[in-house]
């Protein structure tokens, strides 16, 4: 198989799961779609679609869950809360 190939296999995963809920159990959002969490951004980075890679680990788009999160010292990174 052509790398293009895999690139455009790679793509159209991306969008599929890019099309997934982040949440399995909307609108409590106590259970996260772990399998969107792997796969979007695997397929994303495989498929070259680095905007959407950035875009997808931005902290608040990815990390938000009703338990919260401790305010960082360091900006690009955050604390988990115990139990989460």
């Amino acid at each position: 198989m052509e790398i293009l190939e895999k690139i455009k296999y790679h793509k159209t995963l991306a969008t599929y799961f890019a099309d997934k809920p982040l949440y399995l159990d909307e609108p409590t959002r106590k259970k996260p779609n772990t399998r969107k969490l792997v796969e979007q951004p695997w397929q994303q980075t495989n498929g070259e679609m680095w905007d959407n890679v950035i875009a997808f680990f931005k902290p608040r788009r990815v990390f938000q869950t009703p338990t919260g999160f401790t305010k960082p010292k360091n900006p690009s990174v955050y604390e988990v809360p115990d139990g989460v």
